[in-house]
């Protein structure tokens, strides 16, 4: 329910309830440890942890299975604790933290803390991501927002990515079945070399769009004269054309105004998570309905309150 309310609130809740990282990205961190461990250090853990902790009531068999181990640690065990430990010399050895970073992609260097700190931030960013269909695009979907800006370290640690080149191309995907699955409206085929990211038959025109994944707001000012030469060569009038981003500099509105005073097409900023929330309403209410592309026929700043949805 954390990734439910905002970061502040959750935090706090954290603090009151000594949660150091999420459920789903501490299961991944035991399976961690249990592959580059061994029994002995799972019972180490396990045995120092019921004198350490006052309340822990932890109730352990004579002979536990590894999974048994595995249902304590989680259910009983601070996250630091199974890592680093109950003492300055206890837990794993600075070289296997170190070591550990380096599999993760990690800086490797640094004191004992400060490498349990940067392992336990990169399992805490691990979110459970499940799917409804067999399209892989659907996952995609579920991080849509991230690879809009551009956040390679959840991407990676979420195994979404490999390299960082697969972030725009994924944005592109994901983008594709929201049109194509969510909104039902398939994209036409791209030709030649020269292309916006997609393209959708809208009466006798194109709707055209393009993502630009950015850590930064996208300033539209410099990608306009792209822009306009997708316009200008399409064989087809261009209704709206969408730029897809995170986020938008102030100027770009008026960059917006300022070329549908001198084009019929007009310039459409939406953010990823906006054009998502349209998609997630659409889908619920009207699932198997093709979307009017009409909605999308604004200049300037996209605004959601003007969809009858």
């Amino acid at each position: 329910m954390c990734d439910m309310i905002p970061d502040d609130i959750a935090s706090e809740i954290r603090k009151y309830f000594n949660i150091e990282i999420r459920s789903y990205g501490y299961e991944k961190l035991i399976d961690y440890v249990i592959k580059k461990t061994n029994k002995q250090y799972l019972l180490d853990i396990v045995n120092k942890a019921s004198s350490y902790y006052e309340t822990a009531n932890i109730e352990i068999s004579n002979n536990p299975t590894i999974h048994e181990l595995k249902l304590l640690i989680r259910n009983k065990i601070k996250p630091t604790n199974l890592i680093a430990g109950f003492s300055p010399r206890d837990g794993l050895d600075v070289s296997v933290l170190s070591s550990w970073c380096g599999d993760l992609g990690l800086v490797v260097s640094g004191t004992k803390n400060v490498l349990v700190d940067r392992i336990l931030n990169y399992y805490d960013s691990m979110r459970r991501i499940e799917l409804k269909t067999e399209d892989a695009r659907e996952k995609l979907v579920s991080v849509y927002n991230e690879l809009a800006r551009r956040d390679l370290k959840f991407l990676r640690s979420n195994n979404i990515i490999e390299k960082d080149l697969q972030c725009e191309h994924y944005f592109e995907d994901a983008t594709n079945y929201i049109f194509e699955k969510m909104l039902i409206n398939k994209p036409l085929t791209l030709t030649g070399s020269e292309h916006p990211d997609g393209k959708l038959s809208f009466k006798d025109k194109y709707i055209m769009w393009d993502n630009k994944s950015k850590e930064t707001p996208v300033n539209l000012k410099d990608h306009i004269d792209q822009f306009d030469r997708y316009i200008k060569t399409s064989d087809k009038d261009v209704a709206v054309f969408l730029v897809i981003a995170s986020d938008f500099t102030p100027q770009s509105i008026q960059e917006c105004v300022d070329y549908s005073l001198n084009n019929d097409t007009q310039i459409l900023l939406i953010t990823a998570n906006e054009l998502k929330t349209v998609a997630e309403v659409w889908n619920k209410k009207h699932a198997g309905e093709i979307f009017n592309l009409g909605y999308f026929k604004q200049n300037g700043r996209f605004d959601i309150k003007l969809l009858n949805l």
